[in-house]
């Protein structure tokens, strides 16, 4: 979560309150915001957290973040990925950046990510698991995490909150959506 944090930061200036919207009932959503305290005191952030239990909580949820909050920021959350195009409209109505940690979130509205590519995520868990199928140990494959961060960015998002994303920022990221008809032909071609 930190790089992703050091990333709002960079495309919100002055930024003090970041809002997270979470489902309490979801164990990865409690562990989320309570790792993201202790990283956004160490920023100098104040995290707003909106537990909502259910998708019709998500619209109030979201109205109380705009209010608070310089920026939304989602985890990976079941209950709120499926209702995250009303959470953005709501938030794009009052001009607050959404960001996710999930980028797939970024192709639906969110400004932006920087984080874990999923398929790289599974590529590395298929690698250990073909070790363990030649008769490894388990004990004997190291814990590992993705090293490789991923940085997706979404023009248009960033568009209606006025933001801008900075050339350089563009030129490194891996992918920039809106797709244009000649980044999907270099994307297929690779």
């Amino acid at each position: 979560f930190k790089d992703q944090l050091l990333f709002v930061k960079e495309l919100v200036p002055g930024l003090k309150k970041v809002a997270i919207l979470y489902n309490p009932g979801e164990d990865n959503s409690r562990a989320a915001v309570a790792e993201l305290k202790n990283i956004m005191a160490e920023l100098d952030l104040v995290l707003i957290d909106i537990a909502v239990s259910k998708s019709t909580d998500i619209p109030q949820g979201v109205m109380k973040a705009t209010q608070e909050a310089g920026a939304i920021f989602i985890a990976n959350d079941n209950l709120v990925a499926s209702s995250f195009e009303s959470l953005v409209r709501i938030a794009n109505a009052k001009k607050i950046p959404v960001f996710a940690s999930d980028i797939m979130l970024v192709k639906r509205g969110a400004l932006g990510m920087r984080g874990i590519d999923y398929h790289q995520t599974g590529q590395q868990a298929g690698m250990q698991v073909c070790q363990i199928l030649k008769g490894v140990d388990i004990k004997d494959i190291p814990v590992s995490h993705p090293t490789d961060l991923k940085l997706y960015l979404n023009r248009k998002a960033a568009k209606v909150v006025g933001i801008s994303f900075p050339e350089d920022m563009l030129k490194s990221a891996d992918k920039v959506f809106p797709i244009k008809p000649a980044q999907e032909k270099e994307s297929s071609a690779s």
